[in-house]
């Protein structure tokens, strides 16, 4: 079973090589209280569809298991008030395996 700091590591490491292949211009550190989406977010609206593909794939390796994100489906998430915390997605991540 995976654990919070599993989910946030592959969000560090999907991170690391979005960086490093210049999808991103700065390193972005992950903490629990990262805002991935709304106010406050580090990413352009590109950026967090690329952020969320990576994720995907790594996920997918990982647990041999086809892995698709569906944000409507994370916990708390709330379409007229967008917000979207790395804890509360790395949730989300551990509820689909």
């Amino acid at each position: 079973m995976m654990k919070i700091d599993e989910a946030l590591q592959i969000m560090q490491s999907s991170l690391d090589s979005l960086k490093e292949s210049e999808v991103i211009k700065v390193s972005i550190k992950v903490t629990p209280e990262l805002v991935l989406l709304g106010k406050g977010s580090p990413f352009d609206s590109l950026g967090f569809v690329t952020l969320m593909t990576e994720m995907e794939d790594r996920m997918s390796r990982l647990t041999g298991q086809d892995i698709f994100f569906n944000i409507m489906e994370v916990s708390n998430f709330n379409i007229d008030n967008p917000f979207l915390s790395a804890q509360a997605f790395g949730e989300y991540m551990i509820s689909l395996v």
